[in-house]
């Protein structure tokens, strides 16, 4: 199993996190908490980068809903940016794809969420 990373970076009004590795059951909590510790703003967005991300089960899947639940309580939403084909995947057989905005590239979501990112400084995150 490749070992979860996270990095992350507050842009004015937003997160961004790259999420690297594989989650799964061993992993789902650490991904969940590392979330809320990186972005306390819940009215604000976040984007994932899960381009590096090349596997995710159900319990990380449970944990992208739970986050997108908790954003979108406080009117923020959550951007799924570049899924890895895998995670696109789980997301179409689950019936999940539409449940979350996703995006081709960070560079596609950082526009959309109406952020603007001059140079990627990522600090790595739990």
């Amino acid at each position: 199993m490749t070992p979860l990373s996270l990095t992350s970076q507050y842009l004015p009004g937003g997160t961004v996190v790259w999420v690297t590795g594989e989650v799964d059951a061993t992993n789902s909590a650490r991904l969940l908490t590392s979330l809320d510790q990186a972005h306390p703003r819940p009215q604000e967005p976040l984007l994932l980068d899960l381009s590096a991300l090349t596997f995710l089960d159900c319990s990380g899947l449970a944990t992208l809903l739970h986050t997108r639940a908790r954003l979108a309580a406080a009117e923020g939403r959550l951007s799924l940016a570049a899924p890895h084909e895998r995670v696109r995947r789980l997301l179409e057989l689950t019936g999940h794809a539409g449940s979350f905005e996703v995006r081709h590239t960070l560079d596609e979501a950082v526009t959309a969420a109406g952020l603007r990112a001059t140079a990627w400084i990522g600090s790595a995150i739990a």
